[in-house]
């Protein structure tokens, strides 16, 4: 059964974007098997707390880390009560890095039967350690993607955000050089 789910890393990511400090682009991890994928259950990948130690530790995977196409359209989920709230992202599995996976895999004849989104710190050194992986998916056995030539093959992965669960405080401090939190004390 296909499925998409965002990770824990996607508010992280959400937050991080925001704040501004570095400036942040979009990637896809690719994934693809040249012998009979076996992807993991929507229940294995909702479980996972470290989908970067996923990518890096996991034996019998392969993946490639490439840009997504410039301008991913957004479109209505269909979701009642929201609006253009659907953003779908696309890979090329002709820019991953001369053909060969992370792990060394050649992409030219294997399947491609997930991919994931991920936010990554945009320095010349950002490596997949950096990378905040914010969704995954995967596809049904019949929608896997052969990929027979150099040409390659387009990767789409649609995002339907709803309920971010995004929460609201304020508070106002009128002292300067103010700290969040408590503490308390006696003297």
């Amino acid at each position: 059964m296909a499925f998409t789910i965002l990770t824990n890393d996607y508010n992280k990511a959400v937050a991080a974007m925001l704040q501004g400090k570095q400036d942040y682009v979009v990637k896809m991890y690719i994934e693809f098997s040249g012998f009979s994928p076996a992807p993991p259950t929507q229940s294995v990948v909702s479980a996972t707390t470290d989908h970067n130690g996923y990518y890096t530790g996991t034996v019998g995977i392969d993946y490639g880390r490439v840009d997504v196409a410039q301008y991913p359209s957004i479109v209505d989920s269909g979701h009642t009560g929201y609006t253009d709230n659907e953003i779908t992202f696309t890979g090329y599995t002709s820019d991953i890095s001369s053909g060969v996976g992370e792990r060394g895999s050649t992409i030219i004849g294997s399947e491609v039967y997930g991919a994931a989104i991920v936010v990554c710190p945009a320095l010349s050194a950002s490596t997949i350690t950096n990378d905040l992986i914010i969704a995954r998916g995967y596809f049904d056995a019949t929608d896997y993607v052969t990929v027979t030539g150099a040409k390659g093959a387009s990767i789409r992965l649609a995002l339907a955000l709803t309920n971010c669960d995004a929460s609201v405080s304020s508070s106002s401090d009128s002292s300067s050089g103010s700290s969040s939190g408590s503490s308390s004390g006696s003297s």
